[in-house]
């Protein structure tokens, strides 16, 4: 048995029998259920007939049952889920993703979560661009006494009071 893709698995009446390409000898004159089977592809199901001192070559395509995301965005290295499990990071460059429903959450710590839902198609294309948003928080700097120079992270604001806002945690 020989598959494309290669390294599916071959059942012969409901037994693993190997991944392809592989060869099952010694089975006896007969007809016999024959399932090729991959994550993300059509399981493929034949009935095939052994005769005594014959070889039965049996050549299969396996049909994909998955689309393709790419995921690119800020920040380089934020993790990508889909239905709650890691799939990568960004970026997430031609990942198979199988056909459905899916929930996309792009995570960061000190970001806000980005989540989407997608209809994945079989042999869809999914280009996807997500930027998180960083969380913020703004400053209130009053002094005693009034008017001394306010400084954050070394830079000069202005003299006191101030309000700075959008400043990263």
């Amino acid at each position: 048995v020989v598959s494309n893709p290669v390294g599916a698995e071959v059942y012969v009446d409901g037994q693993l029998k190997g991944k392809s390409p592989t060869t099952v000898s010694e089975l006896p004159s007969g007809e016999y259920r024959l399932s090729v089977q991959m994550s993300l592809y059509e399981t493929l199901e034949t009935e095939i007939i052994i005769e005594d001192g014959k070889t039965n070559q049996q050549n299969v395509v396996l049909a994909p049952r998955f689309g393709t995301l790419n995921i690119t965005g800020s920040p380089e290295g934020a993790i990508v889920k889909a239905n709650g499990n890691k799939i990568g990071n960004i970026p997430l460059v031609n990942y198979h993703i199988g056909t459905g429903s899916v929930e996309l959450a792009i995570e960061q710590d000190n970001y806000h979560t980005e989540s989407q839902f997608l209809q994945i198609e079989k042999e869809g294309f999914y280009p996807l661009s997500i930027n998180l948003v960083p969380h913020t928080g703004t400053v209130l700097a009053f002094t005693e006494p009034p008017d001394a120079m306010v400084l954050l992270d070394d830079k000069q604001i202005g003299p006191s009071p101030q309000i700075i806002k959008d400043v990263p945690i």
